[in-house]
């Protein structure tokens, strides 16, 4: 038996591949359009910004001071400056009140005993 020729010519070929691309891209720029509503416009407006051009003109720079006349000579020490003087003032009151430690209970020992617990050695190894 013979095979049916079932291919379809070059121009269908290319014509439906451009047709699914197309689908595709719509899709694509419809699910942008669902989820990210402002995407759009913010791609447009850096795409414009690029080749927005602001002139701005250049002010001319100001005119160096006048050098003094006479005066010391160079390299000799300035005026002496103010002297810096504190002001007075002291820490404010605390608003809590911080409270004194309290004296320790006396130890449980009786007078000067250098030993304790029991007096006799028992059998015990403890």
């Amino acid at each position: 038996m013979n095979r049916a020729d079932l291919s379809s010519s070059r121009p269908v070929r290319v014509g439906a591949f451009v047709a699914v691309a197309v689908l595709h891209l719509l899709a694509i720029g419809l699910l942008i359009r669902a989820f990210a509503p402002d995407f759009t416009s913010k791609a447009v407006d850096a795409v414009v910004t690029t080749f927005t051009v602001t002139v701005k003109t250049v002010e001319p720079s100001p005119p160096p001071p006048p050098e003094p006349k006479g005066g010391a000579a160079e390299g000799a020490a300035g005026e002496a400056g103010k002297r810096a003087v504190p002001r007075e003032g002291a820490a404010p009151k605390p608003k809590v009140a911080i409270p004194r430690p309290k004296v320790a209970p006396p130890v449980a020992a009786t007078g000067a005993a250098d030993s304790s617990g029991a007096r006799d050695e028992g059998a015990g190894t403890g």
